[in-house]
């Protein structure tokens, strides 16, 4: 047999690795659904598909058999006891993914392929037990360190156009946040580094939420594998593909610092002594100057709700709800977020509800003004009321509350004040739950309430009538 030399055996090593992941990815992406999620808003995760469901169809149990939770063996094993640099590139439809040795450290870039919806969690868990040289993510923490003591952990990397990601299979903003979460939450699972920026020229921090969650994340360490809330996230709470297995409020500790962060630096520390962060000097001027804070602040879901649609998993609640949690005494202002009522600054799908919207928020108004009569209530809703200034107005509020959407959950359970949130479900926020026994500062509304699909099926006057009647 001809000898081969060292470089040449490389060479055929990368060759086959590059072989191997591109056949396993082409296999994932043959069983990935690409129509299912046109019949839902762009607000909320999609619900399970038929794929995560039994014969009789109950859901199926996906800490046990469900095929997006298999974690499949190893594509390839990386070999380290040649540890020089070798690169290796597959391009997946414009979405590249990078691998490197780096000074004998493992780097992979991901693209946007790998984070949540379309199966995306599985391929990145799948990603991660193959940096961490494990036939599967396991239970036991130890298995996630390097098996080669004294090696540089693998760190998982990932950039992406943060202005133009947000149309991505149809999704909106706050199912990137949940996203974005969820993969930082996978890597810490996996004990390897974890790095999310936005590319240098989509770094709009005063349009978009995604560049405040940029972060280098170190590995947990074997003293400590999981310094965040609660105990150690399960791997089917991390890498089940199914968006009410994934417990996001495991992961709430990071949630709250980045969110507490970003309304400071945005509106500026206040001077209650209590809504400051440590890393926000005192003096720094706000990015956004003079910005009047209510003492309550209401996320009015409106516009994609009013207007008819199927979905029984989200919609809004009874407007009598907020009466029974706001602190009349303590409340000089109330604030209203929510769309913009001119439809020429509306998504097309919305424009037809824009007086619908309009009249019930005016009816909310009304419904708090009589309540509290002095109070002074305002309707956020004009061009300077963007997205990351939503959020800071809700985590700068002594009284916080939303109703039924992934958007604005993650700055209610980061308000410096109490925060309300009405009880999810499989579609909508369904880990939130778990939070109120670990959080004292948040409550959970069972309050009675209407999805799109019902408000659907109703006039506008039955529905701003079931609005203000008590039960």
């Amino acid at each position: 047999m001809p000898n081969i030399s060292r470089s040449a055996e490389r060479l055929i090593f990368v060759i086959i690795l590059s072989i191997l992941y591109v056949m396993n990815q082409q296999s994932n992406s043959a069983n990935i659904n690409q129509d299912h999620h046109d019949q839902y808003s762009s607000a909320d995760p999609i619900p399970s598909t038929k794929s995560d469901c039994n014969n009789d169809g109950t859901q199926r149990d996906l800490g046990q058999s469900s095929p997006n939770l298999e974690i499949m063996a190893p594509s390839h094993s990386l070999n380290r006891s040649e540890m020089e640099v070798i690169e290796s590139t597959t391009d997946q439809g414009g979405n590249a993914t990078d691998r490197k040795w780096v000074k004998d450290r493992l780097v992979i870039h991901l693209g946007k392929e790998h984070f949540y919806w379309h199966y995306g969690q599985r391929r990145l868990c799948q990603m991660l037990q193959d940096m961490t040289l494990t036939g599967e993510i396991q239970q036991d923490p130890k298995y996630f360190r390097d098996p080669i003591p004294g090696r540089p952990i693998p760190k998982l990397v990932t950039e992406l156009n943060c202005n133009s990601i947000r149309g991505y299979f149809g999704f909106g903003e706050g199912n990137w946040v949940s996203a974005v979460y969820s993969s930082r939450m996978a890597a810490a699972r996996a004990k390897v580094d974890y790095s999310f920026s936005c590319r240098s020229d989509t770094r709009n921090r005063l349009k978009f939420i995604l560049p405040w969650l940029e972060v280098e994340q170190k590995a947990p360490t074997m003293d400590d594998p999981w310094p965040y809330t609660g105990p150690i996230a399960t791997v089917p709470e991390v890498c089940g593909q199914r968006y009410d297995v994934v417990r996001l409020d495991k992961f709430a500790d990071q949630i709250i610092e980045d969110m507490r962060k970003m309304a400071v630096t945005l509106v500026g520390s206040q001077d209650d002594g209590i809504r400051v962060h440590p890393s926000v000097p005192i003096d720094q001027p706000p990015m956004v100057p003079d910005v009047v804070l209510d003492d309550v602040v209401i996320h009015f879901r409106c516009g994609d709700i009013m207007g008819g649609g199927g979905r029984g998993d989200y919609g809004m609640i009874k407007f009598t709800e907020y009466l029974k949690w706001i602190n009349k005494n303590e409340t000089k202002r109330i604030g209203i977020l929510t769309q913009p009522f001119d439809p020429a600054k509306l998504r097309q799908k919305d424009v037809y509800n824009a007086e619908r919207c309009k009249v019930a928020t005016y009816l909310l108004s009304d419904t708090l003004q009589d309540f509290v009569p002095d109070a002074t209530i305002t309707i956020h809703n004009g061009d300077n009321e963007t997205i990351p200034l939503v959020y800071a107005r809700l985590v700068m509020a002594k009284q916080a509350f939303i109703s039924l959407s992934s958007l604005t959950w993650f700055p209610m359970i980061g308000t410096f004040g109490h925060g309300y949130f009405q009880k999810g479900n499989p579609g909508v926020n369904p880990f939130a739950e778990h939070l109120p026994a670990k959080m004292n500062h948040l409550t959970m509304m069972t309050a009675p309430w209407l999805s799109q699909k019902q408000i659907s099926k109703k006039t506008l006057n039955e529905t701003l009538k079931w609005f203000i009647t008590p039960e």
